[in-house]
């Protein structure tokens, strides 16, 4: 819990700093499967509209100089169907978002597997949506 915790607040700072963001720090700190999905080519590149714009870490609609606040990172308890799941609580344009971290350890380092953003939507699976895969 303490890679999670120590993440989003690196994240919420640099976001906030306006820093950008290294290319190869960036996705160090997915799994190999997940930084496939993220590199993979998209489909009909562009021909669609590019539809909601996602940050990785805090969700839609997270542009710079967005507010973003950390208020609470905790286990994430019940319906997690066994993964380990961390859950993290921003303030988002002042408004609460809870987002679900799925931390793993890949090669005696934590790294991220998924993030959920609630509803049906994940990292992941808006990496599926848009590549195919």
């Amino acid at each position: 819990m303490s890679f999670v915790r120590e993440l989003y607040e690196n994240q919420v700072r640099q976001h906030a700093d306006r820093t950008e963001p290294d290319n190869a720090a960036f996705y160090s700190l997915f799994t190999r499967e997940t930084r496939e999905l993220m590199q993979a080519p998209r489909t009909n590149p562009g021909k669609e509209p590019i539809g909601k714009i996602l940050h990785a870490f805090f969700g839609f609609g997270v542009l710079p100089g967005t507010d973003v606040r950390l208020a609470r990172v905790m286990p994430a308890f019940g319906g997690t169907g066994g993964l380990f799941l961390v859950r993290v609580d921003l303030i988002v344009h002042g408004d609460p978002r809870q987002i679900l971290v799925r931390p793993v350890r890949e090669d005696g380092v934590w790294r991220v597997a998924d993030i959920f953003y609630g509803g049906n939507e994940s990292l992941a699976g808006y990496y599926r949506g848009i590549t195919g895969h």
